[in-house]
Protein backbone atom coordinates (compact mmCIF):
# COMPACT_ATOMS: atom_id res chain seq x y z
CA UNK A 1 0.00 0.00 0.00
CA UNK A 2 2.97 2.11 0.50
CA UNK A 3 4.08 1.86 -2.42
CA UNK A 4 0.60 2.50 -3.70
CA UNK A 5 0.44 5.77 -2.26
CA UNK A 6 3.81 6.46 -3.67
CA UNK A 7 2.74 5.69 -7.15
CA UNK A 8 -0.79 7.79 -6.85
CA UNK A 9 1.42 10.50 -5.53
CA UNK A 10 3.53 10.71 -9.09
CA UNK A 11 0.43 10.40 -11.19
CA UNK A 12 -1.36 13.14 -9.29
CA UNK A 13 1.80 15.04 -9.71
CA UNK A 14 2.07 14.80 -13.65
CA UNK A 15 -1.47 16.23 -13.62
CA UNK A 16 0.22 19.37 -11.85
CA UNK A 17 -1.16 18.58 -8.30
CA UNK A 18 1.84 19.42 -6.21
CA UNK A 19 -0.01 19.64 -2.98
CA UNK A 20 -2.13 16.85 -3.83
CA UNK A 21 1.37 14.75 -4.56
CA UNK A 22 2.61 15.47 -1.02
CA UNK A 23 -0.22 14.81 0.71
CA UNK A 24 0.14 11.13 -0.84
CA UNK A 25 3.97 11.04 0.10
CA UNK A 26 3.50 11.40 3.50
CA UNK A 27 0.09 9.22 3.69
CA UNK A 28 2.93 6.81 1.93
CA UNK A 29 5.41 7.85 4.34
CA UNK A 30 3.19 6.93 7.79
CA UNK A 31 1.99 3.45 6.43
CA UNK A 32 6.13 2.71 5.29
CA UNK A 33 6.81 3.55 8.82
CA UNK A 34 4.76 1.85 10.01
CA UNK A 35 5.69 -1.60 8.28
CA UNK A 36 9.41 -0.29 8.79
CA UNK A 37 10.63 0.36 5.38
CA UNK A 38 12.90 3.15 5.75
CA UNK A 39 13.79 2.71 2.36
CA UNK A 40 10.52 3.91 0.93
CA UNK A 41 10.76 6.44 3.32
CA UNK A 42 14.32 7.87 2.00
CA UNK A 43 12.63 7.65 -1.80
CA UNK A 44 9.65 9.54 -1.01
CA UNK A 45 11.91 12.55 0.88
CA UNK A 46 13.76 12.44 -2.71
CA UNK A 47 10.93 13.35 -4.56
CA UNK A 48 9.35 15.62 -1.64
CA UNK A 49 12.60 17.63 -2.56
CA UNK A 50 12.54 17.81 -5.82
CA UNK A 51 8.78 19.15 -5.09
CA UNK A 52 9.23 21.65 -2.18
CA UNK A 53 12.03 23.11 -4.61
CA UNK A 54 9.27 24.79 -7.28
CA UNK A 55 7.27 25.76 -4.23
CA UNK A 56 7.39 29.78 -2.73
CA UNK A 57 9.25 29.62 0.40
CA UNK A 58 10.22 25.95 -0.35
CA UNK A 59 13.71 25.73 -0.34
CA UNK A 60 14.76 25.22 3.69
CA UNK A 61 11.96 22.61 3.40
CA UNK A 62 13.25 20.60 0.39
CA UNK A 63 16.54 21.21 2.26
CA UNK A 64 15.73 19.45 5.43
CA UNK A 65 14.42 16.21 3.36
CA UNK A 66 17.39 16.07 1.40
CA UNK A 67 19.37 15.95 4.45
CA UNK A 68 16.98 13.73 6.50
CA UNK A 69 16.58 11.29 2.95
CA UNK A 70 20.55 11.02 2.68
CA UNK A 71 20.93 10.25 6.27
CA UNK A 72 18.72 7.31 5.94
CA UNK A 73 20.72 6.19 2.73
CA UNK A 74 23.77 6.47 4.38
CA UNK A 75 22.08 4.45 7.80
CA UNK A 76 20.86 1.54 5.02
CA UNK A 77 24.37 1.48 3.64
CA UNK A 78 22.51 2.29 0.14
CA UNK A 79 25.13 4.16 -1.49
CA UNK A 80 23.16 4.71 -4.71
CA UNK A 81 20.04 6.79 -2.65
CA UNK A 82 22.69 8.76 -0.98
CA UNK A 83 24.40 9.49 -3.45
CA UNK A 84 20.76 11.06 -5.29
CA UNK A 85 19.87 12.54 -2.19
CA UNK A 86 23.50 14.28 -1.73
CA UNK A 87 22.91 15.54 -5.25
CA UNK A 88 19.87 17.12 -4.60
CA UNK A 89 21.26 18.64 -0.96
CA UNK A 90 24.16 19.76 -3.13
CA UNK A 91 22.24 22.05 -5.82
CA UNK A 92 20.14 23.39 -2.83
CA UNK A 93 23.12 24.69 -0.58
CA UNK A 94 23.97 26.14 -4.02
CA UNK A 95 20.67 27.71 -4.71
CA UNK A 96 20.77 28.98 -1.13
CA UNK A 97 23.97 30.57 -1.86
CA UNK A 98 26.60 28.53 0.17
CA UNK A 99 28.93 27.47 -2.61
CA UNK A 100 32.19 26.54 -0.64
CA UNK A 101 29.34 23.46 1.62
CA UNK A 102 28.02 22.23 -1.96
CA UNK A 103 31.71 21.92 -3.24
CA UNK A 104 32.26 20.22 -0.42
CA UNK A 105 29.38 17.69 -0.47
CA UNK A 106 30.11 17.38 -4.61
CA UNK A 107 33.51 16.37 -3.93
CA UNK A 108 32.49 13.37 -1.84
CA UNK A 109 29.68 12.25 -4.03
CA UNK A 110 32.06 12.60 -7.18
CA UNK A 111 34.40 9.80 -5.34
CA UNK A 112 30.94 7.59 -3.61
CA UNK A 113 29.52 7.46 -7.46
CA UNK A 114 32.63 6.87 -9.10
CA UNK A 115 33.04 4.13 -6.61
CA UNK A 116 28.96 2.40 -7.49
CA UNK A 117 30.48 2.44 -11.68
CA UNK A 118 26.23 3.44 -11.70
CA UNK A 119 25.41 5.41 -14.94
CA UNK A 120 22.36 7.53 -13.44
CA UNK A 121 24.38 8.33 -10.31
CA UNK A 122 27.46 9.68 -12.40
CA UNK A 123 24.93 11.42 -14.16
CA UNK A 124 23.27 12.75 -11.53
CA UNK A 125 26.45 13.88 -10.33
CA UNK A 126 27.75 15.65 -12.93
CA UNK A 127 24.58 17.26 -13.60
CA UNK A 128 24.90 18.74 -9.87
CA UNK A 129 28.56 19.52 -11.10
CA UNK A 130 27.09 21.66 -14.26
CA UNK A 131 24.67 23.48 -12.02
CA UNK A 132 27.21 24.53 -9.36
CA UNK A 133 29.75 25.49 -12.25
CA UNK A 134 27.09 27.75 -13.93
CA UNK A 135 25.59 29.21 -10.38
CA UNK A 136 29.54 30.50 -10.00
CA UNK A 137 29.47 31.75 -13.39
CA UNK A 138 32.27 29.64 -14.77
CA UNK A 139 30.50 29.10 -18.05
CA UNK A 140 33.51 27.09 -19.52
CA UNK A 141 33.47 24.26 -16.90
CA UNK A 142 30.01 24.11 -16.59
CA UNK A 143 29.69 23.57 -20.47
CA UNK A 144 32.41 20.59 -20.57
CA UNK A 145 31.10 19.03 -17.69
CA UNK A 146 27.27 18.58 -19.20
CA UNK A 147 28.67 17.86 -22.32
CA UNK A 148 30.23 14.71 -20.91
CA UNK A 149 26.78 13.94 -19.33
CA UNK A 150 26.03 10.54 -21.08
CA UNK A 151 23.34 10.89 -24.04
CA UNK A 152 20.84 8.63 -22.66
CA UNK A 153 20.88 11.26 -19.81
CA UNK A 154 20.80 14.74 -21.53
CA UNK A 155 16.78 14.88 -21.63
CA UNK A 156 16.40 14.03 -18.39
CA UNK A 157 19.00 16.56 -17.28
CA UNK A 158 17.72 19.12 -19.49
CA UNK A 159 21.44 19.53 -21.28
CA UNK A 160 19.96 20.74 -24.53
CA UNK A 161 18.28 23.86 -22.66
CA UNK A 162 21.33 24.71 -20.12
CA UNK A 163 23.86 24.34 -22.79
CA UNK A 164 21.91 27.09 -24.89
CA UNK A 165 21.84 29.13 -22.06
CA UNK A 166 25.63 28.84 -21.81
CA UNK A 167 26.29 29.42 -24.98
CA UNK A 168 25.21 33.36 -24.30
CA UNK A 169 28.09 33.43 -21.89
CA UNK A 170 30.79 32.49 -23.63
CA UNK A 171 32.41 33.22 -27.42
CA UNK A 172 31.56 30.08 -30.34
CA UNK A 173 35.08 29.39 -29.76
CA UNK A 174 35.50 29.10 -25.97
CA UNK A 175 32.57 26.94 -26.52
CA UNK A 176 33.69 24.47 -28.92
CA UNK A 177 36.42 23.95 -27.22
CA UNK A 178 35.02 23.12 -23.60
CA UNK A 179 32.77 20.98 -25.40
CA UNK A 180 35.91 18.80 -27.17
CA UNK A 181 37.36 18.43 -23.39
CA UNK A 182 34.18 17.37 -22.05
CA UNK A 183 34.34 14.91 -24.97
CA UNK A 184 37.54 13.42 -23.97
Amino acid sequence: LAYGYNHLAGSVLLLGQTEAAIAYFEQSNALAREIGERRIVAYNFLDMSELYQKLPDGLTRARDLAQESAAIFNALGERFGHVLAQSILARLVCIQGDAKAARVILLHIIRAALQLQNHRAIADVLATCGFYFYHEEQWLRAVAILTSIPDDFRDQYDVPRSMEALSKHISAEDYRLAQAQGHQ
